[in-house]
């Protein structure tokens, strides 16, 4: 579609929907051969022409999507090379570019109205030159602004003739074109946001050797090295810049390359210098944690894992208990404030918690953590792992559901059989726990309360798969009230036993 306005109203026109272009490319026999292959080249393959093409529309203003959804190059024909004599060459080469008029939605009319640039060949100095009339200018002009992206072709001089009423001067005042190329070099940028489809990190390069024109770089995520379908990434940057940053949490969309574009005063350069794209995600696998704390609320024990594929940029991982949403709600309380960890929010991104609490970090080789025993769970759900680079921590980690072991015996009976005041003897029995398999043992305990507090260790220690323990005779009470049971797995034994009050069965013969 082409618009303009027309009495304050904008106005459309629809264009054909298919264009033919024809063209006829006159070099000296030297360069023929790289012409050929070039344009042969875009006859087998003609996706570079195309995102060449697509990027310089939408640089001329052409809305980008509108490229990305409706562009594509039908065919691209096998060119035919012919050599002649120079002799042979017209002085005058019409090349003829065509516009199309309007056409409706159900059929289309192409009128061609020619255009002509003309290309002259005349003697100057003795020397037979190619020559394209540029432009005219007024007698009474001393400069003239040359747009940016008018192309060199082969062309190597301006040529700057006076003329009078009758005709061209003979020789002219002759500018040798300095083409100038200020294009950075060893462009580097390496996804240190581990995140899938996030990027973030820095990006290096090095100066162009040529700077005097130089005065602001520009970074674009692009969806080709061409800088198609491209969004500014870093805001503008100062000659002398060599380095930037892509800020975290980028998102990377459909975008493959990073490209980096030199401006001058006049315009930005149109080809840049870009890289493809690697996210890198880096999420630990088969996140674990075995349970070793026997208490009901308590945690302890290893938190394992297994290293990404590719672990060469983590620094360390970052472990945290959290609660997870249920459904949409977070259901628990604060997590304990007495712990010694911090309790903070979760991020509210593509990953969000109720809250979360920082346990601690492990080096980046490590496979597993140690969550000492007696840490409060609270309300978590999860256990958390955060991948860390040396510029952030991901924001979606690995997570693990939790599973708080509890063991402890029951209907515990005791029968004091010594007869002697203040002391006990006899047999201790219990029911084992519904869930044994990580009880390694069982140990009796006098205490002075129903929870524990002071307390003495009393007769063997017994195996998983006995339920009974013998309180040897003449066992001396002391201050003691309760006999306590605590379980225990390989890490440590539970801190709240199941306990029975002490009833000291005397017996004292009388007269």
């Amino acid at each position: 579609l082409s618009a303009w306005e027309e009495d304050g109203a904008a106005q459309v026109r629809r264009l054909s929907d298919v264009w033919v272009v024809n063209y006829e490319v006159v070099v000296p026999q030297a360069q023929g051969a790289s012409v050929e292959s070039a344009a042969l080249a875009a006859s087998t393959n003609s996706t570079s022409f195309e995102d060449a093409l697509a990027a310089e529309l939408v640089l001329n203003g052409v809305d980008s999507e509108l490229v990305s959804s409706f562009l594509s190059v039908e065919s691209f024909d096998a060119p035919v090379l012919t050599t002649v004599e120079e002799s042979a060459l017209p002085t005058t080469t019409t090349v003829t570019t065509f516009t199309t008029t309007s056409s409706t939605a159900t059929s289309t009319s192409v009128t061609a109205t020619a255009t002509t640039t003309t290309i002259t060949t005349t003697t100057i100095l003795g020397e037979l030159v190619r020559r394209w009339v540029y432009t005219n200018v007024s007698f009474d002009a001393y400069n003239l602004s040359v747009p940016p992206d008018t192309a060199v072709d082969n062309f190597s001089h301006w040529l700057i003739y006076a003329t009078s009423s009758l005709e061209e001067q003979t020789t002219p005042t002759i500018l040798e074109v300095v083409d100038t190329s200020s294009s950075i070099s060893a462009l580097s940028f390496t996804d240190l946001d581990f995140d899938a489809l996030e990027l973030g990190g820095d990006i290096s390069w090095t100066q162009p050797s040529n700077m005097i024109h130089v005065q602001e770089y520009y970074v674009y995520l692009a969806s080709s090295a061409a800088g198609f379908g491209r969004s500014q990434v870093v805001q503008d940057l100062p000659a002398g810049a060599e380095a930037a940053v892509v800020p975290a949490e980028t998102g990377l969309a459909s975008f493959t390359h990073l490209a980096v574009y030199t401006s001058s005063s006049l315009a930005e350069q149109t080809t840049p210098v870009a890289q493809a794209l690697s996210d890198v995600g880096q999420i630990v696998a088969t996140l674990s944690l075995e349970d070793l704390d026997l208490d009901e609320g308590d945690l302890g024990g290893q938190v394992t894992w297994a290293l990404p594929s590719d672990a060469g940029l983590i620094t360390r991982f970052d472990v945290y208990l959290a609660e997870l949403p249920n459904e949409t709600s977070c259901n628990g309380s604060e997590a304990d404030d007495s712990q010694p960890y911090s309790t903070m929010p979760c991020e509210v991104l593509e990953f969000g918690c109720c809250w979360k609490s920082w346990l601690g970090s492990a080096d980046p080789n490590a496979t597993s953590f140690a969550v000492p025993v007696d840490t409060a769970k609270s309300s978590a759900t999860h256990i958390l792992v955060y991948s860390r680079s040396y510029f952030v921590e991901q924001s979606t980690p690995a997570t693990h559901v939790i599973a708080d072991e509890i063991a402890s015996v029951s209907s515990i009976v005791y029968t004091d059989h010594d007869l002697d005041f203040a002391e006990l003897g006899g047999v201790m029995s219990w029911e084992a726990p519904a869930s044994d398999g990580r009880v390694q043992d069982y140990l009796l305990y006098l205490t002075d309360g129903e929870v524990g507090g002071n307390r003495s260790h009393v007769g063997d220690i017994v195996a998983v798969g006995t339920n009974k323990v013998t309180v040897p005779d003449n066992t001396v009470r002391g201050e003691f009230s309760h006999l306590a049971m605590f379980t225990r797995s390989s890490l440590t034994e539970q801190t709240t036993p199941v306990s029975v009050q002490i009833s000291d069965t005397v017996a004292l013969v009388a007269n």
